[in-house]
């Protein structure tokens, strides 16, 4: 179906000076009513004029300071195109409480995330993203890091992108680049070795057992340096405790000079 953007438009009428302003909304039928106010207007009358839905006039009570536009009483099914128009004084201007019940709802998943034994992790899409890119996930060291993002190009369904696997034990999931729809966990346990620090007190530098992904922290928690490699460098640091994130796990080292 094509897609519809919802939009509010007033348009100038000289017909009357009673009726002369109006407010137009395109959009599709979810289910859901519209809700407006209706400002009283002089002594007894009201500020909406009428409403027209798809060229036929609303069955809706108009003679309230609210009103509620119930599309089924137009006989109007779900997922129906729906045209609103709301004649209304001059002098006074009706407000849409809930433009977007008549907003376009896209249903969207990312299903089928695995990863192979490759270093490659695949997706498929269904629905249409209406985003740039995916996000690559993976869940290390309590929190969800950003591996990298993956273009979205219409008409296409199924995405694969390199990742980097640690020991033990992986997870992963994509994510719409807005991160209002991420995937299911994908999980996968590696065979390769753990990688081990080989002195917890050194004084020029952390050295690792094999080259690794890595975060060095302070021990007030503040970020010190990332990357990767087999080593990293202490020089100039205080000595005192750090922190360290690398492979899968999280270990203490004191810097002894």
């Amino acid at each position: 179906m094509k897609h519809l953007l919802l939009y509010i438009s007033f348009v100038l009428f000289s017909a009357s000076s009673l009726s002369s302003q109006s407010i137009q909304l395109n959009g599709i039928y979810n289910g859901k009513n519209l809700f407006l106010t209706n400002p009283s207007f002089g002594n007894s009358g009201f500020c909406v004029d009428s409403i027209i839905i798809n060229h036929q006039h609303s069955k809706d009570e108009l003679n309230s300071n609210a009103i509620e536009i119930d599309f089924s009483l137009m006989n109007i099914k779900a997922q129906s195109t729906v045209e609103v128009i709301i004649y209304h004084k001059k002098a006074c201007t009706p407000q849409i409480m809930n433009p977007d019940a008549i907003k376009q709802q896209f249903n969207f998943t990312i299903d089928g995330v695995k990863v192979n034994k490759n270093q490659t992790i695949s997706w498929k899409i269904n629905g249409k993203a209406d985003v740039d890119s995916f996000s690559v996930q993976q869940f290390k060291w309590k929190k969800w890091l950003l591996l990298g993002k993956v273009e979205y190009k219409q008409g296409v369904s199924d995405y694969s992108a390199p990742v980097r696997v640690h020991s033990g034990y992986n997870m992963f999931r994509i994510c719409k680049s807005n991160g209002n729809v991420c995937s299911a966990n994908a999980k996968f346990t590696s065979t390769a070795k753990a990688v081990s620090i080989l002195d917890p007190t050194p004084s020029l530098q952390i050295n690792f057992s094999a080259e690794t992904i890595y975060e060095l922290y302070d021990n007030k928690g503040i970020l010190i340096e990332a990357g990767e490699g087999k080593e990293i460098p202490l020089k100039g640091l205080p000595k005192g405790e750090y922190w360290v994130n690398f492979d899968n796990k999280t270990e203490k080292i004191t810097k002894s000079k």
